[in-house]
């Protein structure tokens, strides 16, 4: 999104695409690419940043509710049903690792660092 920061997006489209309110991570925790194809038929490469997010709540209605639906998954059922490759095995590495993955500095939430969200595309 023009004239905004990578972090300040992710916040936006987690909010607008799933209803999910919360504290995002300072950096990204991992980047990937991939093609996406456009309405006119072209393809264009695209870079996308992964924030962590620490939960703190979800909207009842939210703007893009009518196109999506918000599904909570475990990181393993995750990985299974993301179609990208690279951010697939990026949510296998997270599971393998769970056991040493801790909430941000100054979470009080009681959700772990495993209630972090993944925003799937669709």
């Amino acid at each position: 999104m023009k004239g905004f920061s990578p972090r300040q997006t992710a916040s936006r489209e987690a909010l607008e695409e799933g209803g999910v309110i919360g504290v995002l991570s300072k950096a990204p925790v991992t980047t990937y690419r991939y093609m996406k194809r456009l309405d006119n038929g072209a393809n264009v490469g695209c870079r996308v940043a992964v924030f962590g997010l620490n939960v703190r709540g979800t909207l009842v209605d939210w703007r893009e509710k009518a196109q999506r639906q918000r599904r909570w998954f475990s990181l393993a059922a995750a990985a299974d049903k993301l179609d990208d490759r690279e951010l697939s095995e990026f949510v296998r590495t997270l599971d393998a690792a769970s056991e040493c993955l801790e909430p941000p500095t100054g979470a009080t939430g009681k959700k772990s660092a495993l209630d972090e969200i993944l925003m799937l595309r669709r």
